[in-house]
């Protein structure tokens, strides 16, 4: 399966307006692939490969959008996998302030759900945990 498709994948969970996936290849963190229109850097991202400490001493960005950190939750059977949940801080022209969520797997490759207007924290919290725990059962 391309990578592509694995975003198409993510977007068709219940929550899910746009997502991307880095991967770390010879420690070297860099996209994979990503929603149109949605496209976090490499710098925006690293922080989520680090700390929770480290990564609450910081800014978090997504696509050049600024986020707070809800939630950093350990995955209960790995401790080297994280969940992190996160609220943008500036609505939107509509109103909103859209709920976003990183996974990171065993070998650092990063699930970025971002929510679509109608969705929640815990739907693309859920999404980026599916896929990624599917992404390290097969090695990523």
């Amino acid at each position: 399966m391309s990578w592509k498709a694995y975003i198409d994948s993510l977007k068709a969970e219940k929550g899910v307006g746009e997502g991307a996936i880095f991967g770390s290849v010879g420690g070297v963190l860099s996209l994979w692939a990503s929603s149109p229109g949605f496209i976090p850097t490499v710098e925006e991202v690293t922080p989520f490969t680090k700390s929770e400490n480290e990564l609450r001493s910081k800014s978090v960005f997504l696509a050049g959008e600024k986020y707070i950190m809800l939630r950093y939750e350990p995955e209960e059977t790995k401790n080297d996998m994280v969940s992190v949940q996160l609220k943008k801080t500036k609505k939107d022209g509509d109103d909103h302030a859209y709920s976003a969520s990183v996974f990171k797997t065993t070998k650092n490759t990063l699930i970025i759900a971002r929510a679509h207007k109608d969705g929640t924290g815990p739907d693309v919290a859920a999404a980026a945990r599916k896929q990624g725990l599917y992404l390290d059962s097969t090695g990523y």
